[in-house]
């Protein structure tokens, strides 16, 4: 019962049938496709976790320092590097509440914290320098939470019209967490100004 009162209250003459195809034709009746084994070229069908390993190295293929050109290992060393972060000016109220109004869309998916940008937007309505504290340590000490960096990463099948898997019918998308793509934002943000 609180569930039909909290959906008619979320009702309006611009969004009504936004919220009936959210609600009930998106959330019910989604077609959802389970991977749990890939076609392989010759004809056959992989294990489980052979398709998990052929997935991974297809999507994410291994950069081994080896193989860089003289470009790239300029490039890894001076990610090395250790940043000075002394003259950095703390993020505003503003530039957070700018970051989190006009970059969190309320129809993306959670990260692996399964935390949605609709709960990062009205916690920090109800208390904003929570998030200004957070995000001004992450700046003081030049850390970018290792977390925030994890991702889930689902498959999904190019077209679902295939009656077999194949991996070239397959990709990859990765979902971070809000945090980080705030942190990110508020990061780059700054850079594009300069």
């Amino acid at each position: 019962m609180n569930f039909w009162k909290t959906f008619l209250a979320d009702i309006t003459g611009h969004n009504v049938w936004k919220e009936i195809y959210t609600h009930g034709v998106k959330t019910n009746f989604t077609k959802r496709l389970e991977i749990s084994e890939i076609e392989v070229s010759s004809g056959h069908f992989t294990s489980f976790e052979y398709t998990v390993d052929a997935v991974l190295r297809k999507s994410f293929p291994r950069d081994p320092n080896s193989q860089d050109n003289s470009q790239h290992r300029v490039l890894r060393s001076e990610a090395e590097l250790v940043y000075e972060r002394d003259d950095d000016v703390p993020f505003t109220r503003t530039e957070i509440a700018c970051v989190i109004e006009n970059n969190l869309s309320l129809n993306k998916s959670p990260g692996s914290d399964r935390i949605n940008n609709e709960l990062i937007k009205k916690f920090h309505i109800c208390s904003p320098s929570v998030l200004l504290t957070l995000f001004n340590n992450c700046l003081k000490l030049g850390v970018f939470p290792k977390i925030w960096k994890k991702a889930k990463i689902v498959l999904l099948p190019k077209s679902t019209e295939l009656s077999r898997t194949h991996i070239d019918n397959i990709r990859c998308i990765s979902l971070l967490p809000s945090s980080g793509k705030c942190l990110e934002k508020l990061c780059i943000t700054r850079l594009n100004h300069y």
